[in-house]
């Protein structure tokens, strides 16, 4: 079963700093992941760059989801939109 992980960082906040990398929430369904997102952005989001995984926000929060199947996680790194 794929759930959908929702990862995101303020990018203002981090400034000359490493990120803090947070995982928002995890779900089941890709539409709750993306709407959650764009709750994390502040609203509507904007790709980082053409065919990004990563998107950003009015609040300069950046944000990606990452898909996975429901159990071990082989150690995926978070902290990476790919």
């Amino acid at each position: 079963m794929d759930v959908f992980i929702v990862v995101s960082y303020d990018s203002i906040a981090c400034c000359n700093m490493p990120a803090n990398v947070r995982i928002n929430g995890i779900y089941l369904d890709e539409m709750e992941a993306l709407e959650r997102q764009q709750k994390m952005c502040g609203g509507k989001v904007y790709p980082m760059y053409e065919n990004s995984k990563s998107v950003t926000g009015e609040n300069g929060f950046i944000s990606w989801i990452k898909k996975c199947q429901i159990g071990d996680l082989e150690n995926m790194d978070v902290k990476s939109p790919s």
